[in-house]
């Protein structure tokens, strides 16, 4: 709460994470833009307006999901949080709390159909 309270920005929270040692942060807020950083710099990525959202069940979880899918394909934060995006988009589309046509979302992205490659397990 007192790291929440010294900040004035969401970008300000994720600075300070960064000189805190986290490697990569995510930081979002509803309807705000994604605010990210890492040691290549902090950025935003906008939300793209979701006006016919049938349930908010399981959007976080497809966006971090998509977070992790993007990091252990060799993707960069930015690029993963998009994907992850994406996916909450198409969760949030559905009553579901994954929607049953998210792999729909692969013919966007071709790297996310690819396996995962063996330097995978140097995220963690």
């Amino acid at each position: 709460s007192y790291l929440l309270q010294s900040v004035d920005s969401p970008e300000g929270l994720v600075k300070s994470l960064l000189e805190r040692g986290v490697k990569n942060v995510a930081l979002t807020n509803g309807k705000d833009p994604i605010v990210y950083g890492n040691k290549d710099g902090i950025g935003s990525i906008p939300i793209i307006p979701c006006t016919d959202i049938v349930s908010v069940n399981g959007a976080g979880d497809s966006l971090f999901a998509g977070l992790i899918h993007g990091l252990s394909h060799g993707q960069t934060l930015q690029e993963s949080l998009v994907f992850g995006a994406r996916m909450s988009i198409y969760t949030l589309h559905s009553a579901h709390a994954v929607n049953p046509d998210i792999s729909s979302i692969l013919e966007e992205f071709p790297w996310a159909k690819k396996d995962l490659p063996s330097t995978s397990s140097k995220l963690w």
